[in-house]
């Protein structure tokens, strides 16, 4: 695939060149939000980049960072969806998606999330070697693989709590089953949008 092929699959086709031109400028700015951890104002980018069709992995993996850390983990779930559509060879992507299924209590989807970045942390890739200089930096000394395989193991741990609690509150409840993950996921909210 030429690079122009790639650019094809990683942007959706602008309706007009200036609709995709300001999309362009909304993403930069809102990477320039990001850095500075504006997230509020960075997600307000990103809206206006995606739905100028400025569209690709970085745009909702991005958007995905700032609903994430809004606390807008069903929403942060979909766009880290959608990055992984565009580039599935990102192990980033399935890292941070992880998160948010930890958050909402899909405690079993969140590992399958890890397993995947584990394995492809482990094909030699732009992405990877992106990746792993950078959990490096912050002190993980086998990159990016074994930062991922430490929170597999935390995720493990969760998910022998989580079983526990439900088994203790199975056991209180007399049988009623409230279950705390079902329980979590519905109290989480989605972010209402302006159109």
């Amino acid at each position: 695939m030429n690079f122009f092929e790639k650019i094809r699959t990683f942007f959706k086709k602008p309706t007009t060149n200036n609709s995709w031109l300001e999309g362009y400028e909304a993403f930069n700015q809102g990477k320039a939000f990001f850095s500075q951890e504006e997230f509020q104002k960075a997600l307000h980018c990103f809206d206006t980049a995606i739905d100028s069709g400025y569209e690709g992995a970085d745009a909702y993996g991005l958007r995905g960072t700032c609903l994430q850390s809004l606390e807008f983990h069903l929403d942060a779930i979909d766009d880290f969806t959608k990055a992984i559509e565009f580039d599935p060879q990102d192990s980033n992507n399935y890292f941070q998606r992880s998160f948010s299924r930890a958050a909402i209590g899909d405690l079993h989807r969140r590992i399958d999330d890890l397993n995947e970045a584990i394995r492809l942390a482990g094909i030699d890739s732009a992405s990877t070697r992106i990746h792993s200089a950078s959990a490096r930096e912050m002190g993980h000394k086998d990159g990016v693989s074994g930062m991922y395989r430490m929170q597999i193991l935390v995720a493990k741990l969760d998910l022998e709590q989580q079983a526990a609690d439900e088994l203790r509150l199975q056991s209180s409840t007399n049988g009623l089953d409230p279950n705390p993950a079902t329980k979590r996921q519905s109290q989480s909210i989605r972010r209402r949008r302006s159109q």
